[in-house]
């Protein structure tokens, strides 16, 4: 019997649990907001510690651009190790915030998702069904949860300084007397992408760990080891699923891209209020579909994660390709071992040797007794 499509499954998942999206869009937009107002914050107390002088708001109200710029650089002398301090101490904040929000709200959605599917699945397996109801009685498992997103947030600080040292890297090949930009860029580029790759890689995996923390009862490292398994296994249907939801979410990018150029198309037109709101309504709609995709997503690993490992959806296409096989009533199979008897005799010759085979002497030549 053909199995249902992971991805159709993570669709249905999401549409049939809206609260699913609902949940994973709030506390994502919670910290988001948070973090917003915390930099706002950082950024106004910031300004009201630069000292101004009158020479100062000479300078910037005579508009003359070397005057601004003498008295921009008064202003923010002496002043870059407070914006250094505030800006660590605010990202320390940010990370510990993150670390606990992120893994609470897995916790909730992975649990309804699990939830969802342990309870959909009617025809599933008595084994499997075991697992998602052992998975539900045995809590949230915040403490694996918070080493994944731990870890996940130590990656992305060393993919930071990976970027930061590419740059570095990169600038030994200018100088001052013989200054090459064109080097430079060529260098920086290739070492940034990779560190970005190398980054993505490792961070899908974590974001994937999680399902295994709830569904297993794996502990951090586990959970990894269990999805590295989980894609070697399925890598088919994990591979696919991926890709079709990268590019739905390239999809709506691209469309939420040319809808933001429509209001700036207009902006001579229409007032700056109308057309900053149209623009901030368009970007809120993308981020709510990247979460509602993000955990489609996650609903078709979880659906992977529940169908039987032997179990392979068959395209049309390649079912129609593959040989069919006779039906029993075309196939001959004989119903014993041929023997003698099925062959002509051999008749006799005169030309017939002696042989240890028997039936191969003629009745004339046999030896008298």
């Amino acid at each position: 019997m053909a199995q249902s499509s992971p991805i159709l499954e993570g669709f249905r998942a999401v549409f049939r649990r809206p609260a699913l999206a609902l949940a994973e869009i709030t506390w994502r937009w919670s910290f988001g907001a948070a973090a917003c107002a915390l930099l706002l914050l950082l950024f106004v107390e910031y300004l009201d510690t630069l000292p101004v002088t009158r020479s100062d708001v000479f300078f910037l109200r005579s508009r003359h651009p070397y005057l601004v710029s003498q008295a921009i650089a008064h202003i923010l002398s002496g002043s870059a190790h407070r914006l250094v301090i505030a800006t660590l101490v605010v990202a320390a904040a940010l990370t510990i915030s993150w670390i606990f929000v992120a893994s609470l709200g897995r916790a909730f959605s992975l649990k309804h998702l699990l939830d969802y599917f342990g309870m959909a699945n009617t025809a599933g397996l008595t084994l499997q069904r075991a697992r998602f109801w052992r998975a539900k009685e045995d809590g949230w498992r915040l403490r694996s949860l918070l080493g994944l997103n731990f870890l996940r947030a130590m990656l992305g600080l060393a993919a930071l300084f990976g970027i930061l040292g590419s740059a570095i890297v990169a600038g030994f090949a200018s100088s001052n007397s013989d200054p090459r930009p064109g080097v430079v860029f060529l260098i920086f580029v290739p070492l940034a992408l990779l560190v970005a790759l190398l980054w993505s890689a490792v961070n899908w995996f974590l974001s994937l760990a999680p399902v295994f923390v709830l569904h297993d009862s794996q502990n951090a490292f586990g959970s990894m080891s269990r999805a590295a398994e989980f894609c070697r296994s399925r890598a088919s249907a994990v591979a696919w699923s991926s890709t079709a939801f990268g590019l739905l979410h390239f999809v709506v990018f691209v469309l939420a891209t040319a809808a933001v150029l429509i209001p700036l198309a207009f902006a001579r037109v229409l007032p700056p209020g109308i057309v900053l709101g149209a623009i901030v309504l368009l970007t809120i709609f993308y981020f709510a579909m990247v979460d509602v995709l993000y955990m489609g997503r996650l609903a078709a690993y979880v659906s992977i994660l529940q169908t039987p490992e032997q179990a392979r959806v068959v395209s049309p296409l390649l079912q129609a390709l593959s040989p069919q096989p006779r039906p029993s009533s075309q196939l001959s199979i004989p119903s014993s071992r041929p023997t003698m008897s099925d062959f002509p005799p051999i008749p006799p010759s005169d030309d017939d040797i002696v042989s240890d085979v028997p039936g191969l002497i003629s009745p004339s030549q046999k030896p008298k007794q």
